[in-house]
């Protein structure tokens, strides 16, 4: 696969569907900042409020801008930190694997919550 660097950054951070064929700069701001990216599977902070209550334990874990791999992204996307096209899978997959987390996690939560809630009632 040959790696293009002509992508502009409107293409970069609002059209682009995947990051297929950009360098891994170009790939780390798609996945930071991308709508397509991967950090918008992860919930937003606001999502982890549920009637009254805020998860801050599972949005400090998961959240897009709590995130450690999100936060890593970020700093790779910004080029505060140097990193190799491995890091930005593992940061990619990691991503993936939290936000599976973060919907099950977030979900018996909330059951637990409202089973609470019923008892008291």
């Amino acid at each position: 696969m040959t790696k293009r660097n002509d992508f502009s950054t409107a293409y970069i951070f609002d059209e682009a569907t995947s990051d297929e064929g950009m360098l891994k700069a170009d790939a780390a701001s798609f996945h930071a900042f991308n709508p397509n990216g991967v950090t918008e599977l992860l919930p937003d902070s606001e999502d982890f409020s549920h009637k009254g209550i805020f998860l801050s334990g599972l949005c400090l874990l998961y959240s897009r801008h709590e995130n450690c791999h999100a936060r890593r992204l970020r700093d790779y996307a910004m080029r505060r930190k140097a990193f190799t096209w491995a890091d930005l899978r593992y940061c990619v997959n990691g991503i993936k694997r939290d936000a599976e987390r973060a919907k099950s996690a977030m979900a018996e939560m909330k059951e637990a919550h409202d089973k609470k809630e019923g008892e008291a009632a």
